[in-house]
């Protein structure tokens, strides 16, 4: 069950739902009451306090069918509903409803010896080209690779780490030709 508390009252009881959003004329986040009269009440979620809230760190954002997956400086989970999720080197957070993404763990991928040697050939390359489109082109490599998520579910994971994850059934194809 969630407790919705707005300047350090009790609200839970008095409202029919509650929300979570950023606000770009306050520059802040805000969390909107609904009655079950049909009024609101929106109040800084800096006054606010949601149960349970949870907080993480350091974690990947993943949304469900989608391979992309991002890493977040962190994330705060009110009420199993919303996530606030806070990017590196961002200033503004982003709401998500918790039904549409998910979070997963980053792995020590990069730790790994063959992606070390992926980068130090990558930072070779940069150091020892001639021409400034050959710097630039290496540049842009070593800076992706740093920018890799260390996800558990890629194909790169499975070959630094010499691991292949569990293939489920029905997922062999990787192209199909009629």
């Amino acid at each position: 069950m969630v407790s919705v508390y707005v300047d350090g009252e009790d609200k839970t009881h008095q409202i029919s739902d509650w929300s979570i959003y950023w606000s770009d004329k306050y520059e802040a986040l805000q969390l909107k009451c609904y009655f079950p009269s049909k009024k609101t009440y929106t109040r800084p979620l800096s006054n606010c306090c949601v149960s349970p809230t949870q907080e993480l760190g350091g974690r990947l954002l993943i949304k469900p069918g989608s391979a992309i997956v991002t890493p977040i400086a962190r994330a705060t989970i009110y009420g199993e509903r919303y996530a606030v999720v806070h990017y590196p080197n961002a200033d503004k957070p982003y709401v998500f409803k918790m039904d549409g993404i998910g979070f997963g763990e980053s792995t020590a991928m990069k730790d790994a010896p063959v992606f070390r040697y992926f980068t130090a050939v990558a930072q070779a390359r940069q150091d020892r080209a001639a021409a400034q489109t050959d710097r630039e082109i290496a540049a842009n490599v070593v800076r992706q690779l740093g920018k890799l998520p260390a996800s558990a579910d890629t194909a790169l994971q499975a070959y630094c780490t010499g691991r292949n994850g569990a293939l489920a059934p029905g997922q062999g194809l990787i192209i199909r030709l009629d």
